[in-house]
């Protein structure tokens, strides 16, 4: 027998709370507070109960109305429900005057519904439990005077235990008031529903809630307040009334402490509970537990609140028509919550205002399934705020007009077959769940099954919470949805982001699905339309997810890595340089056929060139990609095609596989591309919860490189296949460049592209752009005739795609209407199910565009006969680099070899000394030979090391940073000169870089620390803290210079993100930039320019060289290809002036002028992980000397010549010049050990 726990909580008070005086002299006066809810008074009724038009439920009003008679005398009318409100909680005419009695929950009853949308209650089939029962008093919901009786339940079984209850206790008299009442039965182990807070938990909570707000935590302590408002709301116990009142208080204080600037005072992130704040305060303001004082305090703090998001920098700008992004709509509908609010009790002319805003934020989204975001988590959270808006303005535009289905049909699309949304743009983590609160608005407001299908075929559980609510429709599967599907741009999101600049709006894809069935053990692929927009990635042409045999092959999910390489995609290089990709990729055929399914999309306008990716799908058998790139200027290319993989790697000749527990992918190269390999574990972070592989993402990287001129193509071809364990991969062999064998004997098909429209195999003539030719069927994408043998199979007024057996079958898949002539057969011809009445011969079909069926008719019985013969490409699979003439080779004569937990993590330079720490906290202070001077314990793993001048007249300093945020200044004994420790804000302190810059101008310099707290610091020699800096995300890299010629450096700050920083010697803002792409990598500064100024020069991962002035005006960007991962100044023109050398991931070094133009660029074959200057070989020149992926350093001239090369066999992440030693280099390895280099 299941037990259960009775929870009474009855607040006797009086009939209503006199007016309540908030500002005086600003005429701010509430309207009287309706405690209690009349029922009769002195003996006629007052009230109505209103029901369901279900005849159990009549019964159980009829039992209340019998009650309150018996009590009374009086009897109250009873109320359909549909009459008051519709099923999608619309009020039908006028709000009710007077006490409604209401019996039902959310499934049932619309004016339920109502309520439920507006917070003020949560009752549906999950809550408050089955059997289990609420009686709760609502107070005022509409603002005139009328409360509302809640008896409710999960079930019938709930709801006639409420009715009971509600008859039983009533009293009597010819008055009857119901005083503010939660009466209710909860499942005895829902703990949290029955349990109490005592006096000290309250204040424990409170106090730990203003230690997370100090140390940063998103949303203040508006997170912890709303959920205390919430727990209030549900389960009708003072102590949450009093712990929200305590917050309230709290978050007052340190909002006016902190000077209420900036918009984050507040906490960072407290708008996005603006909202929850209004519906909060509106059913916890009746509580007896407040005073009148303690009431007009917390709406004076409310209204303090909402004035300060006037002011915030997303609101500005408000009032003009735009798509949004969730940072508008939280404060979007804070504001429709705070002008209900107040115009309801209060009528204050603000009110007004903010309906406006709310209005202006929403009205145009309203008429967009898409808002300006492109990311599997925030686009759903800003549509959840249309959802909101929609249903309590109310204006339910946007479910009428088809938009929300759009929307909805959206998220289906982008589940896997796992249940799993995907993880594109700024996601953490593989599986989102935002797209769920806007599928549940969808399946109670259009009582569309589909969604409770999505609901239910997601991976999380869906509980019942407030916005959120269980919905018991039967589900129905989303067939309409399988197979190879796009879904069309909005028209509005095309237009807010220039699509005419791409291709015509009609031409434009959200994204393409693959599947044929739901099944996770059934493939699924999806292929993203879009590139960049807000909280977006530069993954358009990418395949987001790819799904087989229930694992996840294919990732994509990193918050900040948004570049193409980070994605199942292209890199191109043109001399050198890449752009970013444009927002919009063109649909050039989606085509679902029988046994095959067909893509064709193209990127125009990247780097010189457009990327068409055609992929072709043998259902349930393979995925053969052929991408094709055809130059659109002459020059010199290079092609990196993407896979970004999880499971077992392993790479052998052309075949690429990864196991996850048993089941295989199978990628197989067939261009002879060169191929590479590597592991991510810093996004593998984003896959730690999945379950059937290490949190590793290994990536394969193809690398194509051509001299082309301009309408020149090269073709990359792969074929995807998986496999259970046991089985081989399919069999693919190359044709030609553009088209592949693929399987053996009867399965034998010949898939490629016919560029030229002219024969594609003997026998056999058509225009398709894209053909798969079996034995007995062929499938032709974009065609408008096929011959065989001679005979004409078909023509058409307008390309189709078109799939044809030997049994007579057809599928023909139409973009557009056309007219088809067809040969038909003797036996009788169908067309989508129905009976052509057509003689044998050629018929003509007008067709409308979309899908058909067709049989019967008359087609050869093969195809073909013979395949050609397969010709393998020339294999480039093997390490190849271009790094000159073999320059002469030297060994490593010394080094450190770190015992398992010591490898080295950070290190720096000083004299002769070599200074470096890593995963034991153990500082090492070497000699050139390797030699052990001092050691120092720093107590936690090491993450920077610095060494240089502090003190004018002092020795070099050292110092170090640990993952625990400890400072440790040491003089060059290993002597502890002072410690300091960085607090927690945001995240871990983890200490990312250590430098120091003259902040006064005169000889002490300052030292300068960055965290991954979000900020950077200045502290004096002596330890003592000058400044910190909130840079908004973790901190990278840092460089000082004196920009403005006043004796004084100032800093230059990277981060993790898209805002990178100069800050004043006082620990100001001088400027701030946005790049095209996240993360800085490098930054140095120096006079480029001859001018005696210093320029800022910051290296991007987005590719970019950006060349700052002094006011923060870009003078020059320059794209490297790949990640910029180095910088360094030498006179490489031997002009007198310095010039910035860079190394990046797309294997070049390159020499700039100080206005931006390349003086030279030599590739050295693999990624430049490290670069520093020597004058290595003591010819009295700086030499360049850099490190690359595959353990190599070069040494180069300062015309970029080779003169010696290293080999490490590790990767080498730091290169530094040892000044005592010129001619030596120190090196930091990958696997921890220390290198020395010497020429000999």
């Amino acid at each position: 027998m299941k037990c259960y726990a009775v929870c009474t909580i009855v607040i006797l008070a009086a009939f209503f709370v006199p007016a309540l005086t908030i500002a005086a002299e600003d005429n701010i006066v509430r309207k009287p507070l309706i405690i209690d809810s009349v029922l009769i008074d002195r003996g006629k009724p007052a009230a109505q109960i209103v029901v369901p038009n279900i005849p159990e439920y009549n019964t159980l009003a009829r039992r209340v109305q019998a009650a309150v008679k018996q009590a009374s005398g009086a009897e109250l009318p009873i109320k359909s429900d549909s009459d008051i409100a519709s099923r999608r909680g619309e009020i039908k005419g006028e709000e009710p005057s007077i006490t409604t009695i209401l019996i039902g929950n959310q499934e049932l009853s619309g004016l339920v519904t109502h309520l439920c949308l507006r917070y003020y209650c949560s009752v549906d089939t999950q809550y408050p439990g089955k059997g289990c029962y609420i009686i709760k008093t609502i107070h005022d919901p509409w603002g005139c005077g009328a409360n509302v009786v809640l008896l409710t339940g999960s079930d019938f079984a709930g709801i006639s235990k409420a009715v009971e209850k509600f008859c039983s206790d009533l009293p009597t008299g010819s008055t009857i008031l119901i005083p503010r009442t939660f009466k209710a039965e909860f499942p005895k182990e829902n703990k949290d529903l029955i349990t109490d807070l005592s006096d000290a938990e309250i204040a424990n909570q409170v106090k730990t809630t203003e230690k997370d707000y100090r140390n940063g935590v998103h949303g203040g302590l508006f997170n912890p307040i709303v959920r205390a408002g919430d727990a209030y709301n549900r389960t009708g116990r003072e102590c949450y009334a009093k712990l929200f009142r305590d917050l309230v208080f709290l978050a007052d204080r340190l909002y006016k402490e902190s000077g209420g600037i900036n918009g984050g005072s507040w906490g960072g992130g407290a708008d996005f509970l603006f909202a929850g704040f209004v519906s909060a305060w509106d059913n916890v303001e009746e509580s007896p537990s407040l005073t009148d004082a303690d009431r007009a305090r917390i709406t004076r703090i409310l209204l303090d609140f909402a004035h300060h998001w006037e002011k915030y920098g997303y609101v500005r700008g408000i009032e003009k028509p735009s798509l949004r992004t969730n940072h508008w709509t939280f404060d979007g509908q804070g504001f429709l919550a705070a002008g209900q609010y107040f115009g309801k009790y209060y009528n204050i002319p603000d009110a007004k205002k903010w309906l406006q805003m709310a209005d202006w934020c929403f009205r145009l989204q309203v008429n967009s399934f898409k808002t300006q975001e492109d990311c599997g988590a925030y686009q759903w959270i800003a549509l959840r705020h249309v959802c909101r808006y929609s249903t309590t303005r109310p204006d339910f535009t946007w479910f009428d007009s088809g938009k929300a289905k759009m929307a909805g049909d959206l998220g289906i699309m982008e589940t896997d077959n796992l249940g799993y949304h995907v993880s594109f743009g700024d996601v953490s983590g593989f599986d989102p769940t935002s797209e769920m609160a806007v599928w549940q608005y969808l399946a109670n407001i259009t009582r569309d099954g589909r969604y409770v299908w999505a609901l239910q075929k997601a991976c999380r559980a869906v509980g019942s919470e407030i916005g959120g609510f269980a919905c018991p429709i039967e589900p129905v599967e989303p067939k309409d949805l399988l197979g190879v599907k796009f879904m069309p741009t909005d028209p509005l999101f095309y237009a807010h982001f220039n699509g005419e600049k791409c291709a015509l709006q009609e031409r434009t894809f959200e994204k393409v699905v693959f599947r044929t069935s739901f099944d996770p053990d059934k493939p699924y692929m999806l292929l993203d339309g879009i590139s960049g927009c807000y909280h977006g990635h530069m993954d358009g042409n990418s395949i987001l997810r790819f799904t087989d045999k229930s694992r996840i092959w294919l990732a994509d999910a990193d918050y900040i890595k948004s570049q193409p390489k980070f994605h199942n995609s292209m890199l191109i290089f043109h001399n050198g340089q890449t752009t970013g990709l444009p927002t919009f990729c063109e649909r050039e055929l989606v085509a679902d056929l029988d046994r095959t399914g067909i893509s064709s999309t193209t990127t125009h306008g990247y780097a010189g060139a457009d990327w068409r990716r055609n992929i072709i799908w043998l259902k349930d058998h393979a995925f053969v990609f052929i991408d094709e790139i055809t130059a659109n200027e002459p020059g010199s290319f290079s092609f990196r095609c993407y896979w970004q993989t999880l499971g077992e790697p392993e790479l052998s000749g052309d075949l690429y596989r990864v196991k996850q527990q048993g089941p295989s992918l199978s990628i197989r190269n067939l261009d002879g591309a060169r191929l590479r390999r590597s592991d991510d574990p810093a996004i593998g972070q984003n896959w730690k919860n999945y379950r059937y592989a290490d949190p590793v993402v290994h990536v394969l990287q193809q690398i194509r490189a051509r001299q082309l001129r301009a309408g020149e193509s090269v073709c990359i071809l792969n074929v995807l296949s998986t496999e259970n364990d046991g089985q081989m991969p399919v069999q693919a062999q190359r044709v030609d460049d553009s088209s592949i064998l693929l399987g053996t004997g009867a399965d034998k098909t010949l898939i490629g592209l016919n560029a030229d429209g002219k024969l594609i195999a003997f026998g056999i003539d058509t225009d398709a752009r894209i053909y798969c030719l079996f034995q007995k069927s062929i499938a032709l994408g974009s065609a408008t005739r096929l011959s065989v043998g001679g005979k004409a199979m078909f023509t058409s007024s307008q390309p189709i795609s078109i799939e044809l057996n030997a049994d007579g079958n057809a599928v023909i898949d139409a973009g557009t209407d056309a007219v088809v002539s067809i040969a038909v057969g003797p036996r009788g011809t169908t067309v989508d199910g129905g009976l052509l009445q057509a003689a044998e011969g050629i018929v003509n079909l007008d067709l409308p565009a979309g899908r058909h069926t067709i049989s019967g008719l008359a087609l050869p019985s093969k195809f073909i006969t013979s395949f050609p013969e397969p010709t393998p490409a020339l294999s480039m699979t093997s390490s190849a680099s271009t790094a000159a003439a073999q320059p002469r080779m030297f060994g490593t004569p010394s080094q450190f070899i770190p015992s398992r937990g010591s490898e080295i993590k950070a290190m720096a330079v000083s004299g002769d000394t070599i200074y470096a720490g890593g995963i034991n906290g153990r500082l090492q202070a070497f000699t050139s030979g390797i030699h052990v001077r001092w050691i120092f314990d720093a107590g936690s793993e090491i993450r920077a090391i610095w060494a240089g001048k502090l003190e004018k007249n002092q020795p070099d300093r050292i110092a170090v940073g640990t993952v625990k945020g400890d400072i440790f200044v040491l003089d060059d004994t290993g002597k502890l000169l002072w410690k300091q420790t960085i607090p927690y804000s945001h995240q871990d302190p983890v200490i990312a870089y250590l430098t120091s810059a003259n902040l006064s101008g005169a000889g002490d310099k300052a030292l300068i620390i960055g965290s991954e707290n979000w900020h950077h610091y200045a502290f004096d020699a002596k330890g003592k803290e000058l400044w910190g800096y909130d840079s908004t995300r973790a901190s990278t890299v840092c460089a000082a210079g004196d920009l403005d010629g006043d004796g004084r450096e100032e800093v230059l700050a990277g981060t993790e993100y898209y805002t990178w920083h100069a800050i004043n010697p006082d620990g100001s803002s001088r400027w701030q930039f946005r790049p095209t792409g996240p993360r800085a990598n490098a930054v140095i500064a120096g006079d480029i320019t001859g001018s005696g100024k210093a320029t800022a020069i910051f290296g991007g991962a987005d590719s970019n060289i950006y060349a700052k002035s002094a006011d923060g005006k870009t003078l020059w960007t320059y794209s490297a290809g790949d990640e910029v991962t180095s910088l360094c100044l030498l006179d490489a023109d031997s002009d007198g002036i310095s010039d910035v050398i860079a190394g990046s991931l797309s294997y070049d070094i390159l020499a700039l002028k100080g206005d931006g133009t390349l003086i030279w660029r030599r590739d050295l074959g693999e990624p430049i992980l490290a670069m520093t200057t020597a004058d290595i070989n003591s010819d009295g020149s700086l030499e360049i000397c850099a490190a690359t992926e595959d353990g190599s350093v070069f040494a180069l001239t300062r015309k970029g010549e080779i003169i010696a090369h290293w080999s490490t066999k590790c990767p080498v992440r730091k290169l530094a010049t040892i000044p005592g030693s010129p001619t030596q280099l120190a090196a930091m390895c990958d696997n921890g050990r220390l290198v020395v280099l010497r020429m000999l």
